[in-house]
C-alpha cells in the first residue's frame, strides 16, 4: 500500500498506519461531529509533527488525487479553526496543486456547496443553480429571474408611477469562512440606463459595496476587499435612482460570483 524506507521500524509504521486510520474517519462521513473531526485531525497533525522531528518519512499511502486533496484541504481547516493561518494557506496550496484536479462534489467542508476553483479561489454561484437565491419583497410583480447557460439575468418594466425594484438575496448555509479569501468578485454587464446595488453581510454587518451603479453596458468585472470571518449573505438590487427615471427596461446580468484567494497566497 505504500513504501517503506530502510529507517522505518515497526513502530513508525504503526504511528503510520494509525495516524491515517484516524484521518480518513475524519474525511468519511457527512455526518460526524465537528468536534470528532477536529479530534482526528489534531492526532494526524500531532504524527505530522512526530514524524518531522524524528527525520522520519511521513509515509503516504498510494491513493487518488481526490483524497490527497480532500486530505490537504482538512488540515488546512484545522489550522485555520485554531488561527493559524499561514499553516493554513501552506496546506490549502497543496490542495489547489493536486492534479488532475478533481471536482469535489462531497467535500465536507463549506465546500461542499461552494466550489473550489483551480487558482484557489471559491465559485459561490455560476448561476447554473438559482433555487438558492431568495426574492425579497418588492413593489413590482413582473420582476424577471431567469438563468441562461450560467448567467443570471434581473429585468422588469418600468412604470412610470412609482420608484421600482428587483431585489434577490443569497444565504449560504452556515456562512462560507473567508480565512485567507479577502476579495469578492463578480462578472457583471449594467444595461445602460439600469443601475446595479450590491450589499454584503459579513460577521452580522452589512454593508453596500455597489450604490446604485449605472452600467455601461459592458461585461465588468467588480472587486471587494472583504475583513472578516464569515461571509453571510450577498443581496442584488436592480433599481431606480429615483422616481424620475425614464428608462423603460431595466436589466443586469451575472455570470457569477466568486472568493478570491489572497494574492500573496497565490
Amino acid at each position: 500500500m505504500f513504501a517503506l524506507s530502510g529507517a522505518c521500524t515497526v513502530a513508525h509504521i504503526a504511528r503510520h498506519n494509525w495516524a491515517y486510520i484516524t484521518l480518513n474517519k475524519a474525511l468519511a462521513a457527512d455526518h460526524i461531529k465537528a468536534a470528532d473531526r477536529q479530534a482526528k485531525l489534531a492526532h494526524f497533525v500531532d504524527y505530522l509533527h512526530w514524524a518531522q522531528s524524528h527525520n522520519s518519512q511521513i509515509l503516504s499511502p498510494q491513493d487518488n488525487s481526490k483524497a490527497t486533496m480532500l486530505r490537504s484541504i482538512f488540515i488546512g481547516e484545522y489550522y485555520r479553526s485554531r488561527g493559524n493561518v499561514d499553516r493554513a494557506a501552506w496546506w490549502y496550496r497543496q490542495a489547489i496543486q493536486c492534479e488532475p484536479y478533481p471536482l469535489w462534489q462531497d467535500s465536507l467542508s463549506y465546500a461542499k456547496r461552494d466550489r473550489l476553483l483551480p487558482n484557489g479561489n471559491i465559485l459561490i454561484t455560476d448561476f447554473g443553480d438559482i433555487e438558492r437565491w431568495i426574492s425579497e419583497p418588492v413593489n413590482n410583480a413582473n420582476v424577471n429571474f431567469e438563468s441562461k447557460d450560467g448567467v443570471v439575468c434581473i429585468s422588469y418594466q418600468n412604470r412610470s408611477d412609482q420608484r421600482d425594484i428587483a431585489a434577490y438575496s443569497l444565504y449560504p448555509e452556515d456562512g462560507v469562512q473567508l480565512g485567507y479569501h479577502t476579495t469578492l468578485s463578480a462578472r457583471v454587464k449594467v444595461e445602460q440606463g439600469s443601475f446595479l446595488t450590491l450589499e454584503l453581510k459579513v460577521d452580522g454587518n452589512l454593508e453596500r459595496y455597489l450604490n446604485y451603479y449605472e452600467g455601461t453596458g459592458d461585461w465588468e468585472t467588480f472587486e471587494f476587499p472583504l475583513t472578516g470571518d464569515v461571509l453571510q449573505a450577498i443581496k442584488l438590487g436592480v433599481s431606480e435612482p429615483s422616481q424620475l427615471a425614464a428608462t423603460q427596461l431595466y436589466r443586469v446580468w451575472i455570470d457569477w460570483i466568486q472568493l478570491e484567494l489572497a494574492s500573496d497566497l497565490n
